[in-house]
């Protein structure tokens, strides 16, 4: 089966739609994001992440619709002497979109973006069912909380 091409890029507040917002809801059990008081603490949490220097990205379908979401963070580390790290987070498919390839493009994405930034690394944690997905990718997969991580 030939995998669908997904356009990757950074979120803006503009992109904090219930598509957005079903992305998450992929991550697991939340409290309802889609409700008013949801959304308003999703668009504060957006913020809040600039502020400190994260970036999100969605991944759209052929159509445009928001179909996935990660987020990611460089930063200097001590165990690599300074060296630059990219942390990776929240990397959400939309139930409906499971298994087309939309995953791989939000992490293809932040890896070029961890290399374009010298970063030493790639590293993150994930929940247990998608360990393999990593490991597919080429992560080097251990530690507590299912880490996974690339050298680059």
């Amino acid at each position: 089966m030939r995998k669908e091409v997904f356009e990757v890029r950074r979120m803006t507040a503009a992109d904090l739609t219930p598509e957005f917002m079903e992305c998450l809801e992929s991550l697991g059990p939340t409290e309802d994001v889609r409700s008013d008081v949801g959304l308003a603490a999703i668009r504060e949490t957006f913020r809040r992440q600039l502020r400190a220097g994260w970036e999100t990205i969605v991944a759209l379908s052929p159509n445009g619709k928001i179909v996935g979401t990660a987020s990611y963070f460089v930063k200097h580390c001590y165990h690599y002497h300074g060296a630059r790290v990219c942390l990776v987070e929240d990397v959400a498919v939309h139930n409906a979109c499971q298994r087309r390839g939309v995953g791989a493009c939000l992490v293809k994405f932040i890896e070029a973006e961890a290399r374009r930034l010298t970063c030493r690394s790639i590293a993150g944690r994930s929940r247990a069912g998608a360990v393999e997905f990593y490991r597919k990718l080429g992560f080097r997969i251990g530690g507590p909380g299912g880490g996974f991580q690339k050298e680059l």
